[in-house]
């Protein structure tokens, strides 16, 4: 089982931006075998043997995966119909058949059922009989499937996990499949400077390796796009080079288009619109003698951006709304990015009710993405929940049986060889009946302990819907200020003045609308993160580095800050670093004094290090000091002192998570605010 074949078809069902590479194989597949082979099941003729009626279906299953889903559904039918009757096969069969059904599933759009496979059958899959590389296979496809469902820091561990195997077992091809994949998992989480040195690990094998040519072709293109989302768009361009010369000299014509394509997209970004043009022209002319449907569409894309660049709006208008109609209902972010790219070229047109139209369908389609990502989160959680459950109790059941046979064997010897310690039989009866006492105690305990844990389940639920509903309604409030005042400015009688009055407000609510965004995202990020161990930090360090944060972030605003003498602490410097941030830039942002002042000293006592932090800003009263460390809670109006709301709780959960605490000590109306931050000692 070569797991480079699963990562080709795979690949375009991680970056939504090659989906049709991935349907441009399965179209060329399909054609070439369709005019060849087209079974009819009804006149089949079926091998006697279990095992080489099975070996049959996996073959066919193999076959039809990409080319005819609903032939490779029929097979993988009959091979559960012969599977219920529980024959003797070995058990690799199974697992290439569960590999072809987990990649059916992934196919299909379904990586919940993909992962409900390893739930049910997860002892025969890794079982200890199974090939290695089959093993492997699997244990790439589990990661896969966990990245799929968004569950990242599981398909990280998984990946890490499979890495230290494959080097253990000198199989480059294991840590290659699962570096390339682990490259991209940190790509898709915006981890980019960790993801290109898990790209470069993976070229460095390249002189080890024998992959396809096609495999170094995506790696360089997935290069590229880790490059183009750290807008290093000249280095982006340098890997899309590499990506096409190896495609050139393979004679890899489909990924070169489509690779080529991302080289003009990047031409544009640089504003080096006559080589676009001149690369458009090129593929124009090799789209129409490839006569690719998929390549065309990407082309047009392409063509429209180009034209955007040159200001021919309405050509640009013309070829988006021909995407909407070429494209698939189904595929939402497809759509999401065309209804952006037409509110865009609206904007420009200064057409207000076409642009207003397209955001408004743009939020409709990104809350039922919203909708879906969440229905599948938790039916994820459920199918994992349930999976977990029945594990702990196959283990007890397995504990039980075990114990059980031991007693029965004491019981027969016992009674064999002496038949008159009546006296000590009692004893064991006796035993059991306490062992089976405790035993309905443990169980009343399981019970509470996952009733408790339903309890808080639900606690979370509630918290996450107040979360909700608060959110969308300070998301709502600066994209109608932009459309709003967007619309205003529109009119030919606003007077100059007013419209720079408009164009302030516009761009107060889009760094208000950035800032609620980068919170949300900080305190989501809390949330799902797992703490390292903590490590020795130059507190000193941490705060000069969030105090030039917030400099480069209100730059023109000079505050006058002290520090006093800081020690080493051994704690977790980016959560402490975040918690600095956001507790001097609101000294920053709530402060109207002619002379803002900020004072940072440290003192220390039994169980913490305090730092504390003054200032002279406008304060906050007493009867407010538990209020402000909530969710969204402001005391000031958002046109006075601008911020997300979110700044004193996303501190309040870092602390509380690894340890510590947060207090307002001194918060006196227009007479400063004085906060200490308490680290635990190790």
């Amino acid at each position: 089982v070569n797991i480079f074949d699963i990562l080709s078809k795979l690949y375009t069902l991680i970056t939504i931006k090659h989906i049709w590479l991935f349907l441009s194989f399965c179209a060329l597949a399909y054609s070439a075998v369709s005019q060849v082979d087209n079974p009819e099941f009804s006149s089949d003729v079926e091998p006697a043997s279990d095992e080489r009626r099975l070996e049959m279906y996996v073959d066919s299953i193999d076959k039809y995966l990409y080319r005819d889903s609903e032939i490779a559904k029929e097979y993988m039918q009959r091979m559960d119909n012969v599977l219920e009757t529980n024959p003797s096969v070995p058990d690799s069969i199974v697992v290439l058949y569960l590999k072809n059904k987990v990649l059916f599933h992934h196919n299909q759009g379904n990586p919940v059922q993909a992962f409900q496979i390893y739930a049910e059958a997860r002892n025969e899959i890794y079982a200890e009989g199974i090939p290695v590389s089959l093993r492997f296979s699997m244990k790439y496809l589990e990661g896969f499937t966990l990245m799929e469902l968004g569950d990242l820091d599981a398909a990280q561990k998984l990946f890490y996990q499979n890495i230290i195997d494959g080097k253990e077992l000198n199989n480059l091809g294991i840590v290659s499949s699962n570096l390339y994949s682990l490259g991209q998992l940190y790509t898709d989480d915006g981890k980019y400077e960790t993801a290109l040195e898990t790209f470069e690990e993976l070229i460095s094998l390249k002189n080890k390796l024998e992959l396809r040519p096609s495999t170094w072709v995506l790696t360089h293109s997935e290069i590229a796009e880790t490059y183009e989302g750290m807008e290093l768009y000249s280095k982006a361009l340098i890997e899309i080079q590499k990506s096409i010369e190896i495609a050139d000299s393979n004679k890899i014509n489909v990924l070169k288009t489509h690779v080529s394509t991302f080289k003009g997209e990047m031409y544009l970004k640089l504003n080096q619109i006559p080589l676009a043009q001149e690369l458009y022209d090129d593929l124009s002319r090799t789209s129409q003698n490839e006569k690719d449907v998929k390549t065309d569409l990407e082309l047009q894309k392409f063509h429209a951006m180009l034209l955007l660049a040159k200001e021919d709006y309405d050509g640009a208008l013309k070829i988006y709304n021909d995407l909407i109609e070429d494209t698939d209902t189904t595929d939402i972010s497809e759509l999401m990015d065309i209804h952006d790219a037409l509110h865009d070229v609206s904007v420009q047109k200064k057409d207000d009710k076409m642009a207003y139209k397209h955001l408004l369908e743009y939020n409709k389609l990104n809350q039922q993405r919203q909708d879906d990502e969440r229905s599948q989160n938790t039916e994820y959680l459920r199918v994992r929940y349930e999976s977990e459950q029945k594990e702990a109790h196959n283990k007890l059941l397995a504990s039980q049986l075990d114990s059980s046979q031991l007693k029965t064997s004491v019981l027969y010897l016992v009674s064999g060889i002496f038949l008159l310690l009546l006296g000590f039989l009692f004893v064991l009866v006796y035993q059991s009946r306490r062992q089976r006492r405790l035993l309905k105690e443990e169980v009343n305990k399981r019970t509470l302990s996952l009733q408790q844990s339903n309890d808080m389940l639900k606690q979370s639920n509630i918290e996450l819907d107040e979360f909700n509903r608060i959110l969308s309604h300070d998301l709502k409030e600066p994209i109608r200020n932009i459309v709003s005042y967007g619309q205003m400015i529109a009119h030919a009688e606003v007077a100059k003045e007013e419209v720079l009055g408009y164009s302030d407000i516009i761009k107060n609510s889009g760094v208000q609308l950035y800032n609620l965004i980068e919170n949300v995202g900080q305190y989501q990020e809390i949330q799902k993160k797992t703490l390292t161990q903590p490590v020795p930090s130059d507190i000193k360090k941490l705060l000069d580095n969030a105090l030039q944060e917030v400099q480069a972030k209100h730059m023109g605003k000079a505050v006058i800050t002290t520090i006093g003498e800081m020690p080493i602490v051994k704690t977790h410097p980016s959560e402490v670093t975040l918690v600095f941030y956001h507790l001097i830039e609101n000294s920053f942002v709530h402060n109207s004094s002619d002379s803002p002042t900020l004072n940072i000293s440290y003192f220390e006592n039994v169980n913490f290090h305090i730092i504390e932090i003054s200032d002279n800003g406008v304060g906050i009263p007493e009867q407010y000091q538990e209020y402000v460390f909530g969710m969204f809670k402001r005391l000031n109006k958002r046109e006075e002192y601008r911020g997300s709301g979110l700044g004193l709780s996303i501190t309040k959960k870092i602390l509380t998570k690894i340890g510590g605490d947060v207090k307002l000590m001194k918060a006196d109306n227009h007479d400063g605010t004085t906060i200490q931050v308490l680290l635990p000692k190790a």
